[in-house]
Order: structure tokens, then sequence, then C-alpha cells
């Protein structure tokens, strides 16, 4: 479900965008930059856990992890 989603997702994005200049022209290129943006995002959520809510920090730290392979 994940999967198809993001990749729905993406794929409509990409062409509701095509042209705009909103999003490089390389596909590698903007792969490259949603990666950072959900690894930027899930630190985030790691760092707001470890300030309010301990017992979660080993989810967000999963997904941290998950993100860098």
């Amino acid at each position: 479900w994940y999967t198809a989603t993001l990749t729905a997702f993406l794929q409509g994005y990409r062409e509701a965008t095509e042209g705009l200049g909103l999003l490089p022209d390389d596909n590698m290129a903007i792969d490259r930059l949603l990666g950072f943006y959900l690894l930027e995002k899930a630190v985030n959520e790691l760092s707001y856990e470890l300030n309010h809510r301990q017992e979660c920090v080993g989810s967000a730290l999963s997904g941290v992890m998950e993100l860098l392979g």
C-alpha cells in the first residue's frame, strides 16, 4: 500500500509541476531531493520524540535508520 500510494502521488506531482521550474529536470536529482526532505523530516521527528516522548524514540529512530539504508 505504501509503495503504491507513494508512487501514484509522486507521479501525479511530477506531472502537475512539469515545466513550471519547481523541480529539477533530472529524475535522479528529484529522487535525491525527496530523500533529503524525508530524512530531514525523520530527524526532526526524532528530535521531537527525544525532547517530548522518550517512549517513542525507538520508532522515530527506526524511521531514520530505514532512510539511511
